[in-house]
């Protein structure tokens, strides 16, 4: 199997950037292209955008083979050393590579990661347990299969997206930046490069294991960990259980941004991990 690799530019050591679940790796450009003068930049990208990748398996799947596919990606490509930075669901990915791999990451970034509150991950290793059958208990994987798809133009999907609740504290630049790597041409318009059905089916194969493997980080592994002040998905009983799990981690918060900080507030999310990269030894 060959593992498609995009490179985000720099030199340097490398800086291995896995996104959120529905939004490529280009939407965090401003993020890595500060650090471009001292590392180099890629991304493994998700199977969902794949080039030529078709409709997604008929049943869910788990994280861990984005995992997989990151360890086995960078190994292909002679990647070693790598500094893993990982946002939401590329974030426990991201963790999991490391875990399942000591020794050959240099360090992890962990930006709003998915690790979900006990009763939520009750329901979905209930509904593994009988096979992973759908529905999945996750509105998200709802609500992704009833986004809209396909726009006549990139101002129409522009317009269409800047009005929801999800894009309010985005800037226009980072919004267009959404559209721009987003969108691929088809037909007579643009369709989502990142499906609905390969977004729901991402939903749906939630790794539902996550904090255990937060107890095994490798101890003598770098870890920052940076939530957004007002995140639904990362809040403070997360920070103070993943403190606990892992003690040696370096936990930050952006004040006054949702799950999505690293895209509405980049600069202040690059200057976090900038000064934290720069106190590696």
């Amino acid at each position: 199997m060959h593992y498609p690799l995009i490179e985000h530019g720099g030199r340097g050591p490398v800086i291995h950037w896995a996104p959120a679940t529905g939004f490529p790796a280009e939407t965090y450009r401003p993020i890595y292209e500060a650090f471009a003068d001292r590392y180099r930049l890629v991304t493994m990208p998700p199977r969902a955008l794949w080039p030529g990748i078709g409709a997604p398996p008929d049943a869910p799947g788990s994280w861990e083979e984005y995992a997989v596919d990151v360890d086995a990606g960078l190994t292909e490509h002679g990647v070693t050393n790598a500094i893993l930075v990982g946002h939401s669901f590329g974030g426990v990915a991201s963790m999991v590579a490391a875990v399942r791999n000591p020794g050959r990451y240099r360090a992890l970034v962990m930006l709003d990661p998915t690790l979900l509150p006990e009763p939520v991950l009750v329901q979905f290793r209930a509904a593994k347990a009988t096979g992973w059958q759908r529905p999945m208990p996750h509105p998200l994987a709802r609500r992704a299969r009833e986004r809209r798809n396909e726009f006549a133009t990139r101002e129409e999907a522009f317009a269409a997206w800047r009005g929801r609740k999800l894009f309010a504290d985005w800037s226009d630049a980072a919004l267009w930046r959404y559209v721009e790597s987003g969108l691929r041409p088809a037909g007579a318009g643009f369709e989502l490069r990142w499906s609905p059905a390969w977004e729901a089916h991402d939903y749906e194969s939630i790794y539902t294991e996550g904090w255990s493997e937060v107890a095994r980080i490798p101890a003598g592994l770098p870890v920052l960990v940076i939530n957004g002040g007002t995140s639904d998905t990362f809040g403070a009983e997360s920070v103070a259980r993943f403190k606990g799990l892992a003690p040696g981690a370096v936990m930050e918060t952006v004040p006054g941004f949702g799950h999505l900080f690293p895209q509405a507030a980049p600069g202040e999310t690059a200057e976090r991990i900038g000064e934290w990269l720069a106190g590696l030894r």
